[in-house]
């Protein structure tokens, strides 16, 4: 099938800009369960995708959203630099 015929039936669609909309919001969740959390200069849900790992820093406000200060995503830690013939085992 051609473009020009997929077009002309509805098929393809406007190419979004984003996939990301100001309506959206962000949800973190642990094993207690799930808070909404406050969009902030520093923390837009639009920066992250769903199942990151990361560590917030804030605290929850009267309206029960979480507002975040500060966040970290999780990384591998710091590699010690090898030194040649000695095992690390």
């Amino acid at each position: 099938m051609h473009k020009e015929d997929i077009e002309s039936i509805g098929i393809l669609k406007r190419r979004q800009e984003t996939i990301y909309q100001d309506s959206d919001v962000m949800i973190i969740e642990d094993d207690s369960g799930w808070i909404k959390v406050g969009s902030s200069e520093k923390l837009n849900p639009s920066m992250f995708l769903t199942g990151s790992v990361v560590a917030l820093l804030g605290q929850i406000n009267q309206n029960g959203i979480f507002e975040a200060e500060d966040y970290t995503f999780a990384s591998y830690p710091k590699q010690e630099k090898q030194i040649e013939g000695v095992d690390m085992g």
